[in-house]
């Protein structure tokens, strides 16, 4: 029940994200120049990210230690501390009251964290003699402990300047070590982890490390000279390439004899635009970066990451543990939202923001309606 619950707050918490960025879309065309941002932004990241992954980590822990190792009490109270918390610092950020956020992101949300880490311990104490502790799951939560803990200082910095941490480099901090040490990490562990009795414990984790890895670098090295032929536009090739991608992708699942031949494809598209984006960054940097390439990067690949890998592979997830049919489908047409998204960010453009929103609700009905069916709440 708990882990319904807590996949039905990751939707609110992405539908509400997503219908303020159609209402305001300059939201996303602005970025870190509007002063609404982090409300979205936290809604898609704690609201919807680490809600999906607090469901994720319990439905993996009872796999692996059994039913009964984890503590459910435990769960409750992390998830009703981190629901609180999440809805007070946002609209502390909408209302622009550093005194909500800093109730609900300094206190509130880490000490919902806290809670989570120990219902781990506890389900790790309480395995079935001769179980191994998996201690590879419980990494992400460690990493999200370490992001939280930066993003805790900065509500507090904002609220009451002490230290001068609040800073551009702080903040990138905050996200680089949401995304490389939890998000990936997340991510990467139930696909590896599927099926807990047929795997070895660090074989998985690492083979799928090297997949991803070998990827993003293979992805880069054959794509970066078409997103450098005209170095001054690169977003032009880089959303064009993705949206032509996507539909690509939702093509190939509509076969005359109903076969999907694309679901192998599907997984592999964000993690290779997110390669190229790396890749290009990377060679923009050797050659010298120009003085807007920071911030350009910055929000084309926050953007990128979040809703073009992170959220539709958790959906993807969480669809998967509970039977529902087509989720790859739906990740590709979120993945057409996404680089119209990202069209309408680079090219400032709120009519093409506004019917990428469109096309990721439009997605995000799909996927409740098949995760929450009607015979699926009544069992």
């Amino acid at each position: 029940m708990i882990e319904r619950l807590l996949h039905l707050a990751a939707l609110l918490a992405l539908a509400l994200a997503l219908a303020l960025t159609l209402v305001v879309p300059n939201v996303v065309i602005f970025g870190w120049g509007h002063p609404l941002l982090p409300g979205p932004m936290h809604l898609v990241t704690l609201g919807a990210i680490v809600s999906g992954a607090y469901a994720l980590l319990n439905r993996l822990w009872r796999r692996l230690y059994g039913d009964g190792a984890p503590w459910p009490p435990l769960l409750w109270a992390a998830a009703a501390l981190h629901v609180v918390g999440v809805a007070l610092l946002v609209w502390g950020f909408l209302t622009l009251d550093t005194g909500l956020a800093l109730v609900g992101g300094h206190y509130l949300v880490p000490t919902g964290l806290v809670l989570l880490l120990v219902h781990g311990a506890v389900a790790v104490w309480r395995r079935p003699r001769g179980t191994p502790r998996w201690l590879v799951t419980h990494l992400p939560g460690l990493g999200l402990f370490v992001a939280m803990s930066l993003g805790a200082l900065l509500v507090m910095e904002a609220r009451t300047p002490r230290w001068g941490l609040y800073t551009p480099d702080m903040i990138l901090m905050h996200l680089l070590a949401a995304g490389f040490l939890f998000v990936l990490p997340m991510l990467l562990l139930p696909g590896a982890l599927a099926d807990a009795t047929a795997v070895e414990q660090p074989a998985a984790p690492l083979a799928l490390l090297r997949w991803y890895a070998a990827t993003a670098t293979g992805a880069g090295g054959v794509l970066l000279v078409a997103l450098t032929l005209d170095g001054s536009a690169p977003a032009r090739f880089f959303t064009i390439g993705l949206a032509l991608l996507g539909a690509l992708l939702v093509w190939l699942g509509l076969p005359p004899g109903g076969r999907w031949r694309g679901v192998a494809l599907v997984p592999l598209a964000g993690r290779l635009a997110t390669g190229v984006l790396l890749f290009y960054a990377a060679m923009r940097y050797a050659r010298g970066a120009l003085p807007g390439d920071p911030l350009w990067l910055a929000r084309v690949g926050v953007l990128l990451f979040a809703l073009g890998v992170a959220v539709p592979e958790l959906l993807v997830l969480l669809e998967r543990e509970e039977g529902a049919h087509g989720a790859m489908r739906r990740q590709a047409l979120w993945l057409v939202g996404t680089a119209v998204l990202l069209a309408g960010q680079l090219w400032a453009q709120p009519s093409m923001v506004r019917l990428g929103v469109l096309i990721w609700l439009a997605g995000l009905l799909w996927h409740a309606t098949v995760s929450f069916r009607a015979s699926d709440l009544k069992a």
